[in-house]
Order: structure tokens, then C-alpha cells, then sequence
């Protein structure tokens, strides 16, 4: 076999800096560089059999080619969450450029017992909470945890402590939906029972600006969580799209406030928390 580590060093101390400083061996230089490196290509490759993936084993052996990761069956793990999108009339990537955004996914410990339960998010469908029972088994408790949502789109995901009680809570982004009520986001408050309470008015997270995601931080270094709301609008403008009467064209209207970034500040720990700077969407400046 040859020794292409030795090859490359004599190349490079034999030729390097000679072919550097002579300009006119500069492109000789880069040939042999991308000669080198085809041939190392060549013989790396053919020194794997192919390998046919249309069987369950095959498909196995190449998930764990590398020695690195093993792909586990949802049969093993009992994770079967898939975030299923149907368009229709309304809802469809004409009218919403957002749809195919996907949807957010976080590791948590629900009970504190060190073992990193899933949380998953479903833009159309019950979002879904997977405990941890050890041995890479999960147990699906999204009912009687009480996460699963409602008509609302769910978008991101994001866990945090947000009242300092040592236990993870949940806190859902919701988008899309032209009806406020359902874009009001959602904080699951975690009751130390494998089950979690929805608390986002009452804290005052209930922000319904179109969010797709949230990051909680001491933003005045006061020892409490504060957090920042990222929106996002349907058109990535100061305007959005609307239907006109006839419901066939479609108009052009200025993006209203509540479409743009917002942070909301815990003061001196209690709650609700202060919704109190705003940020422009277009030009991504922070503060105002």
C-alpha cells in the first residue's frame, strides 16, 4: 500500500516553497497538489465493496460504517414521532413562504432522575414527550403530561427553568395562524409529577407575534431568566400578503408591530414577566 502521509510531507518540503516563491511553477505546483489528491480519492474508495441498501441488514452496516453511531428501530426505542404537513387551499407554501420551516425538537430531564427525556414539535399534530427509561427505551407520556397542544401551529422549543424550582419547564413558539389566540405561545410550567401545567398568561409569555423560536438569558444580570422572542413575518419585509375580497389576488399591507422581535424581561423575580423592548425584523438590530 503506499505510504501517502510520507508522500505528501516530501512533496511538501521538496517543492513547496521553491514552487511558492516561482511564480511560474506556481499552477505546476497546485497540478500535482490536485493529481495527488485524485489518486488518494481513487484508492480510498476503492478499497470499500459496495454495498447494497435495499436490505434492512445492509442499510444497518452502513448507519454504523464508521464505528461511531448504531441506528436504533423505532420498534427499539418506541420514538416513533414523525411531523407529518398536509397543504390545502389555505395553508399551502403560495399564501405561507414559512410552512416548510419545520419544527423544534429538546432534550430535558422531566423528573430529574439524570436521563434525558425528547421532546419533539408538531406543526399540525400533538406534540410529543418521550421519558427516558433508561437502555435507550422511551415511553411515550404526551397525554398525561398534558403537552400535547391544541389548533395551534407549534413551531420552536425551548427549555428552561424558568421559575428556579430545579425542575425543566417547556416553552413553545407558535406561528402561521392568521387568528392571534392561536399564536399565543405556550409555557408548560413542570409539576414535579411527570406532568406540566400551561402558564404562559400567567407569566406574561403568552406572546402571540408570529414566534418561531426563543432563547432564555439574564439579560440585566439580575439573577433572574429573561427571554427573547424571535418573529418571524409571512413575507421577510416590512409587508405582508393578504387576500383580497375577491379571495383570488392577493395585496400588499405594512407588517404591524406585534410581527417584530420582542424581549420580555423577569423583574426582580417575580412574574408576570415585563414585555418591554422591541426589535426591527429587517435589519436585525436588537434594541430600541
Amino acid at each position: 500500500m503506499l505510504n501517502f502521509a510520507g508522500y505528501f510531507k516530501a512533496l511538501f518540503d521538496q517543492q513547496s516553497l521553491k514552487c511558492i516563491n516561482q511564480s511560474g511553477k506556481y499552477m505546476k505546483f497546485l497540478h500535482i497538489i490536485s493529481l495527488s489528491s485524485l489518486l488518494l480519492l481513487l484508492f480510498s474508495c476503492g478499497k470499500k465493496e459496495a454495498m447494497n441498501l435495499s436490505t434492512p441488514d445492509s442499510a444497518a452496516s452502513m448507519a454504523n460504517v464508521d464505528g461511531l453511531f448504531t441506528l436504533l428501530k423505532p420498534e427499539e426505542t418506541g420514538v416513533s414521532f414523525s411531523n407529518d404537513l398536509v397543504e390545502d387551499e389555505h395553508y399551502n407554501c403560495v399564501f405561507f413562504e414559512s410552512i416548510y420551516n419545520g419544527a423544534g425538537c429538546a432534550v430535558l430531564d422531566v423528573n430529574n432522575d439524570d436521563l434525558l427525556d425528547l421532546f419533539f414539535v408538531s406543526n399540525q399534530g400533538k406534540d410529543k414527550l418521550y421519558l427516558n427509561k433508561g437502555n435507550f427505551k422511551f415511553e411515550d407520556i404526551s397525554a398525561s403530561a398534558g403537552i400535547e397542544g391544541g389548533a395551534e401551529w407549534s413551531a420552536g422549543v425551548t427549555i428552561a427553568d424558568v421559575n428556579a424550582d430545579g425542575y425543566d419547564d417547556i416553552y413553545i413558539s407558535c406561528h402561521l395562524k392568521e387568528d392571534p389566540e392561536l399564536r399565543r405561545n405556550k409555557l408548560y410550567v413542570n409539576q414535579k409529577n411527570l406532568s406540566f401545567k400551561e402558564e404562559a398568561k400567567a407569566y406574561g409569555l403568552d406572546d402571540s407575534g408570529y414566534s418561531i423560536h426563543a432563547a432564555f438569558f439574564d439579560y440585566d444580570v439580575d439573577g433572574d431568566l429573561d427571554v427573547l422572542v424571535i418573529n418571524q413575518p409571512m413575507v421577510i419585509n416590512e409587508y405582508q400578503k393578504t387576500r383580497c375580497p375577491d379571495g383570488q389576488s392577493i395585496q400588499l399591507t405594512p407588517v404591524p408591530e406585534y410581527r417584530k422581535q420582542s424581549l420580555h424581561r423577569h423583574h426582580e423575580g417575580s412574574r408576570p414577566f415585563k414585555h418591554c423592548i422591541y426589535a426591527q425584523y429587517s435589519d436585525w438590530r436588537y434594541f430600541k
